[in-house]
């Protein structure tokens, strides 16, 4: 993509979240039935929906939740505790600290 067909796409992203809205085809997801393996194809319960989302939707979902967890993390929202979901830290880094607590207590 080009740098022009990226400035074009920022603003209109940038346009969508100041606004708070979002293009009606945006929110339209296409669902596809999938049969489960090994199942009967005459029965609805074999089958298991698979939704196709617009990617102009899930550009912008990735964008907001970007902006988003790098608010909080700036704002110091999450507790210095937390390891789950968050970037550099691993939850095994809290099982060896309880670990540790656990045979230092």
């Amino acid at each position: 993509m080009g740098p022009k067909a990226k400035h074009v796409l920022l603003r209109l992203y940038n346009r969508s979240w100041q606004s708070g809205t979002t293009p009606p085809t945006w929110r339209t997801a296409v669902v596809i039935p999938i049969i489960k393996k090994g199942k009967k194809a005459s029965d609805l319960a074999s089958y298991r929906p698979i939704s196709l989302t617009s990617t102009f939707s899930k550009t912008m979902e990735r964008m907001v939740n970007g902006r988003l967890y790098q608010n909080m993390e700036d704002s110091g929202l999450f507790d210095e505790n937390q390891a789950g979901f968050r970037r550099h830290r691993s939850t095994v880094d809290q099982l060896v600290l309880f670990t540790q607590s656990v045979i230092n207590a």
